[in-house]
């Protein structure tokens, strides 16, 4: 009992200027919001730093090691904040980051 409340708690997550942080535990992970991809609502059961099954897909690359699924409370206003402060732009049923507007080499 006290040994897993130890691995799982505190669990929190901050959005800091320019960063988003994971603490689940002893485990820490500090995303840059830059490189946020995107970030979908999902109830994906799967193990991860969220105690709720209403949680959010936050997406940093490709492969499985650079997505987390988090439940943050209140959620609407820290998706609205994670989404301002990121850059991303609602697309279908989630927010994804923009395709980038510079102009290509040579134009």
């Amino acid at each position: 009992g006290a040994i897993y409340g130890g691995l799982v708690f505190p669990l929190r997550y901050v959005l800091g200027h320019g960063w988003l942080e994971i603490q689940n535990g002893l485990c820490r992970k500090r995303v840059a919001l830059a490189e946020l991809q995107s970030v979908r609502p999902t109830r994906n059961p799967l193990s991860s730093p969220a105690l709720s099954l209403d949680r959010l897909e936050v997406r940093w690359g490709p492969g499985l090691f650079q997505v987390v699924l988090i439940s943050p409370t209140p959620r609407d206003e820290f998706l609205r904040q994670l989404t301002a402060q990121a850059g991303l732009v609602p697309e279908g049923a989630g927010w994804i980051r923009p395709p980038s507007t510079s102009p290509a080499p040579g134009d």
